[in-house]
């Protein structure tokens, strides 16, 4: 009886999964562009591998998420693709300048896509832009401690939420305690990495 139910329940299974469409782990779509970074009357090349002689979709969305220009190319025989999607315009109330998202979309792969921001603005020339951390350390200490006993304090450093690791007594060298004697004293050799 128990192997006349297995062999309908392997039947059933193998029924579903022939009906339901798996999504392919390994599709291939690779797309770029020429830069990220354009002004009027420059043109804006979408280049990439895909499959060989598929049917791809390429699309430019405007800063405000409509669609400023729709085209649809077939890959060569190699998979690789190239299409001058757009030479800028005179910025307009059609194209203005601003952050721009061009999608390619597979027809053949379940619909895989990829997406790449692309700006529209009055000069190509990238302008230097200093980076700004935010460095936060965070410091576990208890309330209360007993005069000539041990107790912990836990310490966590971050860049930007990320953790920041490496040799805690290179990383908190200058780390010292004021005592209410008024002496200080420096904590750089008490610390250990904890993971």
């Amino acid at each position: 009886m128990y192997s006349n139910v297995n062999e309908k329940i392997l039947v059933l299974v193998l029924i579903s999964l022939l009906i339901i469409p798996i999504q392919d782990g390994f599709s291939e779509l690779n797309v770029a562009t020429n830069n990220k970074v354009f002004s009027e009357n420059q043109p804006l090349f979408v280049y990439g591998k895909g499959l060989p002689n598929e049917n791809l979709i390429i699309r430019l969305f405007a800063p405000d998420e409509t669609i400023a220009r729709f085209d649809q190319v077939i890959s060569n025989d190699d998979g690789s693709f190239n299409h001058n999607l757009i030479t800028w315009p005179s910025p307009s109330s059609s194209f203005p300048f601003g952050t721009y998202t061009v999608e390619v979309i597979s027809t053949e792969q379940s619909g895989v896509s990829q997406k790449i921001d692309v700006k529209f603005t009055i000069t190509d020339e990238l302008v230097e832009v200093p980076v700004e951390r935010h460095v936060n350390t965070l410091v576990f200490a208890p309330e209360t401690a007993v005069v000539n006993q041990l107790f912990r304090v836990f310490v966590q450093t971050t860049s930007d939420g990320l953790l920041i690791g490496n040799d805690p007594s290179k990383l908190l060298d200058t780390t010292h305690v004021h005592l209410p004697s008024g002496k200080v004293k420096t904590l750089s050799d008490s610390f250990i990495t904890l993971h």
